[in-house]
């Protein structure tokens, strides 16, 4: 193709795309004016909670009968803000924003960031009452969590994107899970109240009081653990995303200095899985030999020779040894695809017997150790980074060992297990003991704010009212979880 005629090409092309942007503006523009003919006098008329309540009501409504996606889209957003605006609104705000992030997915984080405050709000109302609405703003809490780290384990993976791009989107992980965790030690401490109150209460009233607190906290005890893990995990990528901002800067600086440049390539190997890089940054600072070895650790297997598939093999082999438990079976496979691709390859193996020898006791040792690990290896000849979603699974700490939420507003299995009283799930949404997570997390790393300990759940005041007579009596209040229990998803807020 000429350039003339590549020049051209181009032209139409940032000509239809500018005539799309324009169509798309052209549309929102439409749906506004037709949406202000029709609603702007009830907006201006909606000066009252009654009326605002009403008026989300009936937005919502309109929502459900229209066919034009654009026009959907627009009433919900509507039906939120007006529904937001006071406690009788809530439920229908919580609605719209489900069936918003049901419409359109890349707005779940969006939805559930603007529902958040709605079960905050409610459940700060009245603590002692809406313990169900605290266990829906954990929930919430921990579902923002997972999606956010979904988002970053997109972004680790890609190699335009460097761990200090997604640091502040780990400690907006790490902010979750505290929040979570305090929130629950608050219910737990509620709940833990009442039962004591109810003891030596000799009505049949009281015992089922009694076995509706005991299946409401079902699962609930453990959580702060679950979420401790969680947290662990979390708070070793924002150590690592930490130290490569370190390195970075240094070494922008004065990019021959070997020592920085001999961790910043150890990081990238060990902790990032990105030969790529680690080469950028080793090849102004490190002698000639290491340099060739990472050259060729940066090529697909396949295009390894014999010899430097040994090498690699040995030196990922060393590299495993000092690595933190959660990364050392990824580091293991990568020694393990070089010595497949060694002794499979007929080309390759070409060395002499005891070459061949020592590659296979050299495998069938890495094996053995990633089988202690708990970390699938696929079979034979599993590639070099096939054993990334393995050994997040082998480790209940890792980030992205949180399976992400659906795009559909459906309850989390656990909180559904966890509120009838029947536990199949963790608050993750994983099976009860699995096979796979037999490692244990590893211990925080430290350093920066983001991964310092979660703070202690506040005291919970007693704040039932004083009871004078002698014998135990039943609380004259205990906690109405009807708004909760009966949620068929998260954006299920419920009603008075």
């Amino acid at each position: 193709m000429t350039r003339d005629k590549a020049g051209l090409w181009g032209v139409a092309i940032a000509a239809l795309l500018l005539l799309a942007v324009g169509y798309a503006g052209q549309a929102r523009a439409d749906v506004e004016s037709s949406y202000r003919a029709v609603w702007a006098q009830r907006e201006k008329a909606a000066t009252t909670p009654q009326t605002q309540v009403k008026l989300a009501a009936d937005l919502l409504k309109d929502a459900r009968r229209a066919s034009d996606k654009a026009e959907k889209l627009y009433l919900l957003d509507r039906c939120y803000y007006w529904g937001s605006r006071t406690r009788d609104g809530y439920p229908d705000a919580a609605t719209a924003l489900g069936l918003i992030q049901d419409i359109d997915s890349s707005r779940r984080i969006d939805c559930l960031e603007k529902l958040l405050p709605l079960y905050q709000k409610a459940y700060e109302a009245d603590k002692n009452r809406m313990l169900g609405l605290g266990v829906g703003y954990v929930d919430v809490r921990l579902q923002l969590a997972r999606e956010l780290t979904r988002k970053v384990n997109q972004q680790s993976a890609s190699a335009d994107v460097t761990p200090d791009q997604y640091a502040p989107e780990l400690a907006n992980i790490v902010n979750h899970y505290r929040m979570a965790r305090v929130t629950t030690l608050e219910v737990l401490g509620k709940v833990n109240s009442y039962i004591a109150r109810l003891q030596g209460v000799a009505t049949d009233k009281a015992q089922q009081q009694r076995q509706d607190l005991a299946d409401f906290k079902v699962g609930l005890d453990e959580l702060p653990t679950k979420i401790d893990d969680r947290m662990a995990g979390v708070a070793d990528l924002t150590k690592v995303a930490k130290e490569y901002s370190q390195y970075a800067q240094v070494l922008e600086k004065v990019p021959t200095n070997g020592k920085i440049a001999g961790q910043m390539v150890e990081l990238c190997l060990v902790e990032l899985d990105r030969p790529a890089l680690a080469l950028k940054f080793g090849q102004p600072a490190l002698p000639a030999d290491d340099v060739a070895l990472l050259t060729a650790g940066a090529k697909p297997v396949a295009q390894v020779d014999g010899p430097t598939s040994l090498a690699l093999a040995k030196r990922y082999e060393e590299l495993a040894s000092g690595a933190r438990k959660p990364r050392k079976g990824a580091v293991l496979l990568r020694a393990r695809s070089y010595l497949d691709h060694y002794l499979q390859n007929v080309e390759a193996a070409a060395g002499t017997a005891a070459d061949r020898d020592a590659a296979t006791a050299a495998l069938a040792k890495i094996t053995d150790e990633l089988a202690t690990l708990g970390v699938r290896t696929g079979g034979a000849g599993a590639g070099a980074g096939s054993g990334a979603t393995s050994v997040a699974r082998a480790n209940p700490a890792a980030p992205s060992a949180l399976p992400p939420s659906p795009a559909s507003s459906q309850l989390d299995p656990e909180t559904v297990a966890l509120l009838q009283g029947k536990p199949q799930t963790d608050a993750f949404g994983n099976p009860i003991a699995p096979e796979e997570t037999t490692v244990p997390p590893a211990a925080p790393a430290g350093g920066g704010d983001a991964t310092a300990a979660p703070p202690a759940a506040p005291a919970v005041p007693d704040e039932q009212p004083a009871r004078t007579a002698a014998a135990p009596s039943a609380p004259s209040v205990l906690p109405d979880d009807e708004l909760y229990k009966g949620r068929k998803s998260i954006f299920d807020f419920g009603r008075d």
